[in-house]
């Protein structure tokens, strides 16, 4: 007999090792092109997938995020319960998850495969916002604090929207928001923005001044309550994006700083949906609620 085209297709048992069609089967266990299947539970090298989620080892893994026994990492910063937010190192609030500086972490909650699209979408960042962007990727364990490309972007936006010459921050982290922000501001724009970390603002000072807008974005450091209330008004743009417990008290402070037809901005209000959470009484999450009624 010849040769049998390369096309056949064939079913045929060796040893009780199956194959249709070159789909093998070894007890039911079944590998399309080596990648193997247990009741549909797929494996690629023996790193497992349920639906798509992969697991190495037992380790679980949804669009990169991998999870032990239900404790999820982003960029290798480690959630238990899956319960995200964020805090000011040092304060601990029962149920939420930290990083290595005891600062809290939010995860995204919109889809990230619709975020990338937004983004895909989005004019691209300047280079000095890409800098900034790695290096707090790479340095800084709670990255997840920093508003990056979209909100960026949506804070340039309302900056140049109400024709802002004064703009106020509280919450600097690294500079993104701030640098941002002095995108929508005419040649003769400023920006104060309030840090209380000294680290953090240290970061954002060298990134500022690696910017076009050195010279125009001032970093005040300490306490935002005392510098608020050493400044004078008026600001035409305020974002607030601080620790939580005191966002009332920030709007009401800086609610008489601002300037006729200015806009207050402030982030994390929904908290990843725990505002909603009846049984979530920490303090971050009972204060956020306050500011949003």
């Amino acid at each position: 007999m010849g040769p049998e085209p390369e096309s056949t297709f064939w079913c045929g048992s060796a040893g009780g090792v199956w194959s249709v069609g070159g789909v093998w089967s070894v007890g039911g266990v079944w590998s399309v092109g080596g990648v193997w299947s247990v009741g549909g539970v797929w494996s690629v090298g023996g790193v497992w997938s349920v639906g798509g989620v992969w697991s190495v080892g037992g380790v679980w893994s949804v669009g990169g995020v991998w999870s032990v026994g239900g404790v999820w990492s982003v960029g290798g910063v480690w959630s238990v319960g899956v319960v995200w937010s964020v805090g000011v190192p040092g304060r601990v609030e029962p149920g939420a998850a930290y990083d290595a500086t005891g600062g809290l972490l939010m995860p995204d909650i919109v889809d990230p495969a619709v975020g990338a699209y937004a983004e895909a979408h989005c004019t691209p960042p300047p280079d000095h916002l890409v800098a900034v962007d790695a290096d707090t990727r790479e340095r800084m364990p709670a990255f997840g604090m920093m508003v990056g490309l979209m909100e960026g972007r949506l804070l340039e936006l309302l900056v140049h929207a109400v024709g802002a010459r004064r703009v106020l921050e509280i919450g600097t982290f690294t500079g993104y928001s701030a640098l941002s922000m002095a995108a929508g501001l005419p040649p003769e724009g400023t920006i104060v923005t309030c840090e209380a970390d000294a680290h953090h603002a240290a970061v954002a000072k060298a990134n500022i001044q690696a910017s076009p807008y050195a010279g125009r974005i001032e970093v005040r450091v300490g306490s935002a309550v005392d510098t608020v209330a050493s400044l004078a008004g008026p600001f035409d743009f305020v974002f607030i994006d601080a620790d939580k417990a005191n966002y009332p008290t920030y709007f009401e402070m800086v609610l008489p700083k601002l300037s006729d037809g200015g806009l207050i901005a402030a982030d994390n209000t929904l908290w990843s949906g725990r505002v909603l959470d009846g049984s979530d009484d920490s303090t971050d999450t009972v204060a956020l609620r306050a500011f949003n009624d």
